[in-house]
């Protein structure tokens, strides 16, 4: 059966079954592309080991440490990484990009590909084709719903957000100072004991991650929800547009 004959209550279930598909050979490739990315490097250290003193020799610099004078330089390893991480990221570029046009699911009228996550999400809550904004199916969110979810989800970010961020910051105020106290006693446990710059910088940024990151998701949740906000308008509009010009039509008729 062709997708125009479908049922929108099929064509909403084919839509599922071909996002899933597509998000597990999307994992399949990321997974050969991770393997890739370390064979790659075991490769190119392999050669870089046997063939050392030729590579030194080409590059010009100096073979190992004074310790170890025959080891390989600690400096090629950075080629080496950024080499394998080249291969594995444009196999996997190629790879998503092929699947897109294939496995993705696709519009039905205009044919655009909604293998993007956003794209996918916004198509699944709404029923509206994020291009041309023609309804597919049935979405899993109505307009009042979708205002409502976004206004709640922005509302809980917020506050989120607010209690990590005051959170660090407290636990930051009473770890900052026992470290300083313990600098300027010198107490500081270790061989190589921090500086105050290290302490001063790195210190705070540790106590950052965990807020940054989750206003950071949460800043992707949000745009996501009004992603599916605002192709609801859109195809209200869309639809009030369609039918002004079929009632313009029929009137001249």
């Amino acid at each position: 059966m062709a997708d125009a004959d479908l049922e929108p209550s099929e064509l909403k279930e084919q839509f599922k079954a071909a996002a899933t598909r597509y998000d597990f050979q999307v994992l399949i490739c990321g997974a050969i592309a991770c393997v890739s990315f370390f064979l790659t490097m075991a490769l190119l250290a392999v050669v870089v080991k046997y063939f050392q003193p030729e590579i030194h020799h080409g590059l010009g610099i100096k073979s190992g440490t004074e310790d170890c004078p025959e080891a390989v330089n600690p400096i090629l390893l950075i080629p080496i990484v950024l080499l394998s991480a080249f291969f594995s990221a444009y196999f996997l570029y190629r790879q998503v990009k092929k699947l897109r046009q294939t496995t993705a699911p696709h519009c039905l009228f205009c044919h655009v590909s909604l293998g993007q996550h956003a794209s996918r999400t916004g198509a699944m809550a709404t029923g509206f084709c994020p291009t041309c904004k023609q309804q597919l199916f049935e979405g899993e969110l109505n307009s009042g719903v979708a205002v409502e979810k976004y206004q709640k989800l922005t509302s809980e970010v917020q506050r989120s957000t607010r209690v990590t961020f005051s959170a660090s910051m407290g636990a930051l105020l009473i770890v900052l100072p026992v470290y300083l106290w313990l600098y300027f006693t010198n107490q500081l446990p270790g061989k190589n004991p921090p500086s105050l710059a290290e302490i001063l910088i790195f210190l705070p940024l540790l106590f950052m991650v965990l807020p940054v990151s989750l206003w950071w998701v949460g800043k992707l949740s949000v745009r996501d929800q009004q992603i599916v906000l605002n192709l609801f308008r859109d195809a209200e509009q869309n639809s009030g547009i369609i039918e002004a010009t079929r009632s313009e039509q029929e009137s001249q008729q």
